[in-house]
């Protein structure tokens, strides 16, 4: 019921944000009327509307910028005024120093234009130095109160969908060497070279969306008191995110070595079938990443073991044909790509292992590995 009604309530763009964003800027007009009066009391909704962010780490990040740029500019104005007068030769003046000296110790950006901002307001203010003061009270109350309200009010975590993203990508990634396997199996071996379903370019667009989505993540827990829990599965999603990036470039690997080999000796090869024990391992790998069960931990120890027996096979193939130095070369190429992408999932899976309650650790069965994976 409360996510039907949430959900309605966005369709009209009442969503959490907006909300978070009113709570700060009524309350803190209210308690700065209170402490200040009424006469300044308009800067601390206006502190609050721009400090409230998305995560509270831009949002601390935000009000600190803004309350520097307040109280750098109002201080400089406050000491040069009353030499040079309220004229505009003063605020260029005042400009200049604020500004310039900001820009030339390349501080934030954002604390730059606060300065100028509050420069130009208290200039035509009077008195200036009570003007200054209330500024300056005003807009700490504003970014306190939004930040408070940031890290109490429904406090948002990046980290489930950092966590769709890997598994999505893992999905993808094995769905692609699906369809390269049946390419190569209805392939005609009078074909010239493999066309491929996966691009360099959409693998490095992957990669991409890895390290956002794990920025954003890592953002959203910073200073989030109420998902606190989720700093340690964030420390594993880094492991399991790198493993996924390590395949990736794995496969950019695999796409190169398929497209060097004639197809006569992919098919001869029966690389289709690596391929496929290997989209086994990725798929399962996927979901893990999603949910570690004892089912799945013992499916993926199976599949481990069954790809590295294709690869000894794939292994002991590629010795007949090392009279032809190119093509032992690629297919080496290729293995080592492949073995590759079963080591890193073998490893992030020891480690989704490791996460695992007590209680189903004891029910995963031992997999015999292969001689291969024992060398």
């Amino acid at each position: 019921m409360l996510k039907r009604f949430l959900s309605y309530c966005v369709r009209f763009g009442l969503t959490m944000q907006v909300i978070k964003t009113i709570i700060a800027a009524v309350t803190s007009w209210y308690l700065a009327a209170a402490i200040m009066g009424q006469h300044f009391s308009y800067f601390a909704p206006l502190a609050a509307v721009l400090v409230v962010q998305v995560t509270i780490a831009d949002s601390m990040e935000k009000g600190l910028t803004r309350v520097l740029g307040i109280i750098i500019g109002a201080l400089l104005t406050v000491l040069i005024t009353p030499i040079t007068g309220q004229n505009p030769l003063s605020l260029g003046l005042v400009l200049l120093i604020g500004m310039g000296g900001a820009t030339a110790l390349k501080v934030n950006p954002l604390v730059t234009s606060q300065i100028g901002v509050s420069s130009v307001m208290i200039m035509n203010a009077v008195p200036i130095s009570a003007y200054a003061t209330g500024r300056i009270v005003e807009t700490i109350i504003g970014a306190i109160v939004a930040v408070a309200v940031q890290m109490i009010i429904r406090p948002e975590s990046k980290l489930p969908n950092a966590i769709k993203i890997n598994v999505n990508i893992c999905l993808q990634l094995a769905e692609r060497m699906r369809e390269v396997s049946k390419l190569l199996e209805d392939a005609s071996e009078d074909s010239q070279e493999t066309q491929l379903p996966i691009q360099d370019k959409e693998l490095l667009k992957w990669m991409h969306n890895l390290n956002d989505s794990y920025i954003q993540a890592q953002k959203s827990l910073k200073y989030n008191v109420v998902y606190r829990k989720d700093t340690v599965k964030l420390s594993n999603l880094y492991e399991q995110m790198d493993a996924v990036q390590q395949m990736i470039m794995a496969v950019s690997g695999v796409n190169y070595a398929l497209q060097k080999i004639p197809v006569k000796d992919l098919k001869r090869l029966g690389i289709e079938e690596v391929l496929i024990s290997t989209a086994d391992c990725i798929l399962t790998f996927g979901k893990i990443i999603r949910h570690a069960t004892p089912v799945r931990m013992e499916r993926i120890q199976r599949q481990l073991a069954k790809c590295y027996d294709d690869q000894v096979r794939l292994y002991e193939m590629n010795m007949d044909c090392y009279h032809d130095v190119d093509l032992h070369t690629e297919v080496g190429r290729l293995l080592s790509d492949i073995h590759r992408i079963v080591q890193q999932i073998e490893h992030a899976e020891e480690l989704s292992e490791l996460e695992m309650d007590f209680s189903d650790k004891w029910k995963l069965h031992a997999v015999v590995p292969s001689k291969f994976r024992q060398d």
